[in-house]
């Protein structure tokens, strides 16, 4: 029932096991893996030494230390008796029930409305949801392999296209139907590393994208066969957005308009070639246009500082101020100019003859979500600013760079639609990587870096409490009986909040200057386990006592990754990037090499080798 994505890439170093130097955890936002969150947080260093993990390095535990240093301590039970097993596959898989969390990261139109007013797509992760929130019912698109990065809708043929990750010249754009969520064509082989933006002609015959390559590569494609029509060279600067050119008078299928930094073009297919012809005028070369939309009449681009330039064909005739800052979201329908900035407003306009603008009607939307609400009397200053916004029949649906989404559905009555983690300054990139369940309700809760701790119902499929713990979190815990959570930070900090309020119980408390890469509480809910990674060491608190230190578990030549608790709360074991599996007596913090521990029962099983 959860779908979460992180990604890192490690650079390992071999080193001896003594020496001091550590290799940097590197974010790469354009490859991007899987994970069900049991994989270590990002960490500033690490020391691996690395092994032979491969089947041929049978040694029966022999060689522990060396080859395979789990072997030693991996027994089978002594109850246990081979012939008995069943080593057939199971018959289970697991299937997708609910996707938390929308695509809040370099948002550019990536909400539309398929029928309003209950039924829209957003992206997420590596899918895309086609929501009814009326209902609360999600259907996915689960084609992609790697992160969706940009998503567009045609209201005329009722077919979706999702641009995704991918390597060099492998970067997919999956053109699939709204309704049966097959897919029509995936199209590879032209556009390289990521899709930056992609868009339907009107009439849906055509499609543009944008790679993302040095020159971000401009490709047009036939939708009803899949084929390239044509390719060229976008810009040196970064390209971010494009759409057909739909103003009177002109043909969809071979004009397109293109923006980015410093960046405005006008394209038109000639005898086969795309061939663009850049804007000038104002200040448009110094400045960066994150959004555009097409009028009856003009085109209008919106930029960074919350400007928008009117365009009448290919001539800039005025500039028109609509928004404090960033004016992130355009939109439009019936001649009526819908827009958002993040100064947290979303805004109607009337467009005039001359291509003024009047404005009819403003809606504040800081208020409604949490973090920016509080933000307001915080140093933290967080702007819930539209980034994607749809318009259909007057009724609106816009997500925000704060992870929000929005429905409108009658003259800006706003009703909150989902709230997920988010990037909280640009180019930031947080990950997700602390997830926890509650012990008995069906509820968990999640710690990202975008310093915030949240708590998820299972059975309403929506975010229920916010909190900001004011660092990074990288990991995160329910004691035994689910009235506390731990928050792991990545300045090798600790925090207990309440489960019910999410009010602070405990202080930040520091021991360590390392990332707090896991925290587990023992079963009879005495203690507290705190993989404190790059240090080697797990620093055990007495949570009956105030969370008093008692003692450290060191003796490990790894990167600490997963804890487990013995069921009697006597045994703590850990899993290292070292390849080890070590067992700790407790309070003692004690090495245990014992083999009577083969029939231990655990509390938990999430080491892993």
């Amino acid at each position: 029932f959860l779908y979460f994505i992180g990604s890192a890439m490690e650079r390992i170093v071999e080193l001896p096991r003594d020496d001091a130097v550590s290799a940097d955890l590197v974010a790469v936002p354009t490859v991007t893996t899987s994970s069900l969150l049991t994989s270590s947080p990002p960490a500033p260093a690490t020391v691996n030494a690395t092994h032979d993990t491969s089947d041929d390095a049978e040694d029966g535990g022999r060689n522990f230390g060396s080859i395979r240093p789990w072997a030693g301590n991996m027994m089978p039970p002594s109850h246990f008796d081979p012939r008995t097993c069943d080593h057939a596959e199971p018959a289970f898989e697991l299937v997708m029930d609910h996707v938390y969390g929308y695509r809040a990261r370099a948002a550019r139109d990536n909400v539309h409305w398929v029928d309003e007013p209950t039924t829209f797509i957003y992206i997420a992760a590596a899918v895309a949801v086609v929501y009814n929130w009326v209902e609360r019912t999600q259907r996915t698109f689960t084609g992609h392999s790697d992160d969706v990065s940009c998503a567009t809708y045609c209201r005329a043929t009722r077919l979706a296209a999702t641009g995704g990750l991918g390597k060099r010249n492998t970067a997919p754009i999956f053109i699939w139907s709204v309704d049966t969520l097959k897919t029509l064509h995936c199209l590879k082989g032209t556009l390289e590393f990521d899709i930056l933006s992609i868009a339907f002609s009107a009439d849906g015959s055509r499609l543009l994208g944008i790679g993302g390559d040095p020159h971000c590569s401009v490709a047009l494609y036939d939708v009803r066969s899949g084929a390239l029509l044509t390719t060229s060279r976008g810009d040196s600067n970064r390209v971010l957005h494009g759409i057909s050119n739909t103003t009177e008078g002109t043909d969809g299928r071979k004009q397109w308009i293109t923006i980015g930094v410093s960046h405005v073009k006008f394209w038109t297919k000639e005898k086969g070639n795309l061939v663009g012809k850049r804007a000038i005028g104002g200040d448009i070369a110094k400045q960066t246009v994150v959004s555009v939309v097409c009028t009856k009449d003009f085109i209008v681009a919106g930029n960074v500082v919350g400007k928008a330039y009117v365009f009448s064909g290919h001539s800039l005739i005025r500039t028109v101020k609509l928004h404090g800052d960033f004016c992130g979201a355009l939109a439009v329908e019936n001649n009526v100019l819908y827009s958002g900035g993040r100064d947290g407003f979303v805004r109607r306009w009337a467009v005039g003859d001359d291509g003024t603008m009047t404005e009819e009607h403003a809606t504040e939307i800081n208020s409604r979500n949490t973090m920016s609400a509080k933000s307001a009397t915080s140093t933290r200053k967080l702007f819930n600013g539209a980034r994607a916004l749809s318009v259909m029949n007057g009724k609106l649906v816009f997500g925000t760079n704060l992870g929000s989404l929005y429905v409108a559905p009658s003259d800006f009555e706003v009703h909150t639609v989902l709230d997920s983690h988010f990037e909280d300054k640009p180019g930031s990139m947080p990950e997700l990587w602390g997830m926890a369940i509650h012990p008995e309700d069906p509820v968990f809760a999640t710690a990202s870096e975008d310093a915030t701790l949240r708590l998820w119902s299972i059975e309403l499929g929506s975010m229920i409490l916010c909190a900001d713990v004011h660092y990074p979190a990288v990991a995160c815990g329910f004691s035994s009986d689910g009235s506390v959570i731990c928050v792991g930070h990545h300045n090798g900090a600790f925090s207990v909040w309440d489960a019910t309020t999410l009010s602070p119980v405990v202080p930040f408390t520091r021991k360590r200057e390392f990332v707090c890469q896991c925290c587990v509480f023992s079963p009879d809910g005495r203690f507290l386990a705190l993989g404190m990674g790059l240090s080697h060491k797990i620093d055990i608190f007495d949570a009956k006592r105030g969370f008093q230190y008692v003692a450290s578990c060191d003796a490990l030549s790894g990167n600490i990754k997963q804890l487990d608790w013995s069921s009697d709360s006597l045994m703590l074991r850990c899993s290292t990037a070292s390849y080890e599996v070590v067992h700790f007596n407790i309070p003692s913090c004690e090495m245990n090499q014992s083999l009577d521990i083969a029939d231990t029962l655990w509390h938990t099983q999430t080491c892993i080798i």
